[in-house]
């Protein structure tokens, strides 16, 4: 079941134009695939003081609307799906890890 699922959130999230796709801005980013996983941790044992912590540092709320450059990767983990975006930011491009409900199509 988690493959369909899986498969199904990459069809529809590589349908349609990274031009398209923003973040919602609901759910922090994370700017190492490291801190995201500890964040999902940190979740799931309600520590505050690691969440104040790491979203202090590495993890952080963006601004809604934020438009995505393009996808890098997708997988589902720890029961929710992951994803890595880029995003451009004054000539640069920067990588992101976030949940894929944190990630909206314009439409």
């Amino acid at each position: 079941m988690k493959k369909l699922v899986t498969a199904g959130l990459i069809t529809m999230l590589f349908s349609v134009s990274a031009s398209a796709v923003h973040i919602d801005g609901k759910y922090p980013v994370c700017i190492t695939e490291d801190a995201f996983s500890r964040l999902q941790a940190i979740y799931k044992h309600q520590d505050q003081k690691a969440y104040d912590e790491i979203m202090s540092s590495e993890c952080l709320h963006v601004t809604p609307g934020l438009p995505i450059e393009r996808f890098v990767s997708q997988e589902w983990r720890n029961g929710a799906g992951v994803a890595q975006v880029q995003i451009y930011l004054k000539g640069r491009l920067y990588d992101l890890w976030t949940y894929t409900k944190n990630l909206k199509d314009d439409d």
